[in-house]
């Protein structure tokens, strides 16, 4: 790790230690905030007005009126409420409620009924005093699709009636006509304006509070991704806004502040963005997870399911709503499972052990999910829950992805003397490496020149040999020899001259594959390095592209990663002698090289589209000296061939049609 890199790791675990304990900080101060409010929310209703009642579901087939169902309420048709709590978990249908407050103090009470929600599009509070008739009851508050924001009777955020007065020792009945799509959960609660006006006001600093604390800590996601160039860290900075938006919209601030004319968007607000963000989240975790613990299958599955969830969000306006929403909350329970496995595959990375990391992972998440399923499934949970429980989840996935990053990143500090020192080995291995290197580069370039003498020399004994072998074929053809004649001394002359010639050229022969067995097995030794396949590959088609072009021919190599650690020289003279041999016996197409995994090793393979070979001439190819009838070689190429791989542990393979082209390969052991 280089000193760049670990003062800029330093400067971040910096900034996240003073980040993480500015947000602690916040966090705490908000936590009891949002308690003194709620516990003046639990203080708000008057001691002395109790709150009762009941509620039924509309059939269809036959609909009531106001009267009707009134007084059906009134009989005793409907089922008992709770208090003022109204969940019916997700519905598309029209509910009659019908409420009782009754004062029992010696005073009258000003009150107004508080609904606890922020938007309902279809929503009648009609106000019925002391069993009046329906004719009699009026509207108090009434709500519809089409209603801006600007419109309603009050700027608050809350949907709240008119203020009524219930006279002492008496009651007045409150009729509710209220269509649902989706959520039906509606906590109603008498209060007084004075106190519906400050609870609205701490709510809303507390809401202002809360909302700083979500801005600063994707604030601290975007800085802290931007600082390590890291693409994961900045993509959960995004996911955290499209979190904070959802929350906006369900909460209702985002159509009191950003789209207060369109409430027939803040239908599908919550529901689209909720979907959004799910798909955003199973991105996050397919680009963010360790890549060591994103094993192939559980990469398509995320890819499916992100796709998924952004295919019902553009397709919500057209689907049911309330089985759409079910759905959403599946998804959105397996997306917490795949940023559990994210977190979980960072902390396995970065540390063995971690307290905190694993009460995050084993505690935290499975509390969040525990309290998504129990809503999920109408559980009775604390109208508390489902209030605050959104920003709690928020704040839970915020902070617990926050710390474990920063456990990453001061991990980084604890090891980065390992690693100096690890790094310091390596570089002393380096630089071994290096001189050996160079040593065996200086015996390369004598090899060379060597072979360069070599075939010099050889090309010259094939010109010297042309020349008497022309003369004798002219004497042979114009005389008719006889055992001692001149012309027959002359021949004999001839034939010992081209004797001595080939025991020259032999010799030389035989010195050349000395040299190179002597440097292949003295002084350049190859190393047990690995390396990538790729390198002999490469190497090869250097040599052979400018002899492939002179012939016409297209000579192509496949990319291969793989690491070997075999004797490169070696492997080198194989491929060189089949690659030399394809090129040569090809008189038109391609010659490819390239790799295949095998379940014993890499197999490296020679193709190419010449006229084939027989299958009883295959087996003779490892024979020294023979040679094909096409061949003007001495038979030797292939032969060394053979004894190099029997040397090495190589195993040489050759596959071949007539008229097709043929295959010659060598299989190795792999890394």
């Amino acid at each position: 790790m280089s000193d760049h890199l670990w003062s800029r790791h330093q400067l971040t675990g910096n900034l996240l230690r003073s980040f993480s304990t500015l947000t602690y900080c916040i966090v705490g101060i908000y936590l009891i905030l949002a308690a003194s409010i709620t516990f003046s929310a639990q203080q708000a209703t008057p001691g002395e007005v109790t709150l009762s009642g009941s509620y039924l579901e509309e059939d269809k087939r036959r609909p009531h009126t106001v009267e009707s169902a009134l007084n059906a309420l009134r009989n005793g048709a409907g089922a008992s409420m709770s208090g003022g709590r109204f969940n019916r978990g997700n519905s598309e249908s029209l509910f009659w409620i019908y409420l009782q407050a009754k004062n029992d103090g010696s005073s009258d009470q000003r009150l107004l009924l508080d609904t606890g929600v922020p938007f309902r599009a279809g929503l009648t509070i009609y106000l019925v005093p002391d069993n009046a008739a329906p004719a009699n009851a009026d509207v108090i508050l009434d709500t519809d699709e089409g209603m801006h924001f600007s419109s309603r009777a009050s700027t608050a955020l809350i949907l709240h009636s008119k203020d009524f007065v219930v006279p002492a020792g008496g009651d007045v009945g409150l009729l509710l006509k209220y269509t649902t799509r989706g959520s039906t959960f509606m906590p109603m609660t008498l209060k007084t304006p004075e106190q519906f006006d400050r609870e609205q006001r701490a709510q809303l600093l507390g809401s202002v509070f809360f909302y700083t604390v979500c801005t600063l800590l994707i604030v601290v996601f975007l800085v802290l991704g931007t600082v390590l160039k890291v693409f994961a860290i900045q993509l959960y900075a995004g996911l955290f806004a499209l979190m904070m938006l959802c929350l906006l919209a369900v909460e209702g601030y985002a159509f009191q502040f950003i789209w207060p004319s369109s409430p027939g968007w803040n239908q599908y607000a919550g529901l689209v963005l909720l979907l959004v963000t799910v798909g955003y989240c199973f991105i996050v975790a397919r680009y963010a997870m360790d890549p060591a613990s994103l094993s192939s299958w559980l990469k398509r599955a995320l890819v499916t399911l992100a796709a998924l969830s952004l295919c019902l969000a553009a397709a919500s306006p057209f689907l049911p709503f309330s089985p759409l929403l079910e759905f959403a909350g599946l998804l959105m329970l397996l997306a917490y499972l795949a940023q559990i496995r994210t977190i979980a595959s960072w902390v396995a990375t970065s540390v063995k052990l971690h307290l905190i990391s694993l009460a995050a992972i084993l505690v935290v998440f499975p509390c969040v999910i525990a309290l998504t399923a129990m809503a999920l499934l109408d559980y009775h949970i604390p109208d508390l829950v489902f209030l605050y429980g959104n920003r709690a989840i928020f704040l839970f996935t915020i902070l617990t992805t926050l710390m474990s990053l920063s456990i990453y990143v001061l991990t980084l500090r604890r090891e980065h003397e390992r690693s100096m020192q690890e790094a310091l080995a390596a570089a002393r291995r380096d630089a071994e490496l290096n001189a050996a290197l160079l040593h065996s580069e200086q015996n390369y370039l004598r090899a060379r020149q060597l072979a360069q003498q070599s075939r010099q020399q050889l090309a010259s004994t094939s010109h010297d040999i042309r020349q008497p072998l022309a003369s004798l074929r002219a004497v042979v053809r114009s005389l008719d020899l006889s055992e001692g004649t001149r012309e027959h001394a002359t021949l004999v002359r001839a034939l010992d001259y081209i004797e001595n010639l080939s025991k020259s050229t032999e010799q030389s022969q035989e010195n050349q594959q000395a040299i190179l067995r002597d440097i292949e097995n003295g002084e350049l030794r190859d190393t047990n390095e690995p390396y990538r396949a790729d390198l002999l590959l490469q190497t090869l088609s250097h040599m052979f592209e400018g002899e492939a072009r002179q012939k016409g021919l297209a000579l192509h190599t496949v990319p291969c990663s793989v690491r070997i650690n075999h004797p490169p020289l070696a492997l080198m003279r194989i491929l060189a002698n089949f690659t030399a041999n394809a090129i040569k016996h090809c008189d038109s197409g391609t010659v490819v090289l390239g790799c295949r995994r095998k379940p014993d090793g890499l197999r490296f393979d020679v193709i190419d589209s010449g006229p084939g070979i027989d299958e009883a001439e295959i087996a003779q190819l490892q024979l020294p000296g023979y040679k094909g009838e096409s061949s003007d070689g001495e038979g030797l190429g292939l032969a060394i061939c053979w004894q190099l791989a029997a040397e090495h542990g190589f195993a040489i393979e050759v596959q071949s049609n007539a008229g097709r082209g043929s295959r010659f390969s060598v299989t190795v052991a792999t890394v």
